[in-house]
């Protein structure tokens, strides 16, 4: 158990340095569309991340939101793909008491049959959150309900939303084939936006 918490605690280190590095580097041309794709070695894996994000998920309606599951050929090789969405959140400038789960749920247990889950206790890594909206040591399996029987297929992060068009941006950390052979998925880099 401590040389997994060791391995997320470290990885978790690497994502956060890697997408922050890379948000900043030119894009490498490594594809037909060189803007679309980015690889970022992170030991013992490597990221890919699409540097667009996806649909845009509204918690003003929606009471989840659905990462699309599916994989890219990239480099003559299959990668999963984790389609993540732009987030709204309804702002509530009552204060960090109010605060809101943000849930996601992945839109299959499998791609090309091998299965998919969130990395236990750092599936999303905040990669920018200049007004300090996200409660990052407030995350994990299930919808922040405290329930405990937490399904494995959603994770949740808490937010304060308490300054209207406050934004962040993350990557959700999700590992393709869990054992020996586990991959990263490929993830964009989508926002949360504060709503006014």
């Amino acid at each position: 158990m401590k040389r997994r918490t060791c391995l997320s605690a470290a990885l978790t280190l690497s994502l956060v340095l890697a997408s922050a590095a890379a948000l900043a580097a030119p894009p490498a041309k490594r594809n037909k569309e060189p803007d679309l794709y980015r690889i970022l070695p992170i030991q013992p894996y490597q990221l890919v991340f699409k540097t667009t994000g996806g649909a845009t998920c509204d918690l003003a309606t929606a009471t989840e939101c659905t990462i699309k599951m599916t994989t890219i050929t990239f480099g003559r090789r299959n990668y999963c793909l984790a389609e993540a969405p732009n987030i709204r959140v309804p702002t509530d400038t009552g204060g960090a008491g109010h605060l809101k789960a943000i849930v996601w749920k992945l839109s299959a247990p499998a791609v090309d049959g091998k299965p998919v889950v969130f990395l236990a206790g750092s599936a999303i890594v905040v990669a920018s959150d200049t007004e300090t909206q996200l409660e990052k040591n407030d995350q994990g399996y299930g919808d922040g309900s405290g329930n405990p029987h937490t399904p494995a297929n959603k994770y949740f992060i808490k937010t304060k939303r308490n300054k209207p068009n406050a934004t962040s941006s993350y990557l959700p950390v999700i590992i393709w084939n869990p054992g020996p052979d586990a991959e990263l998925c490929a993830a964009a880099d989508p926002r949360i936006v504060n709503s006014p």
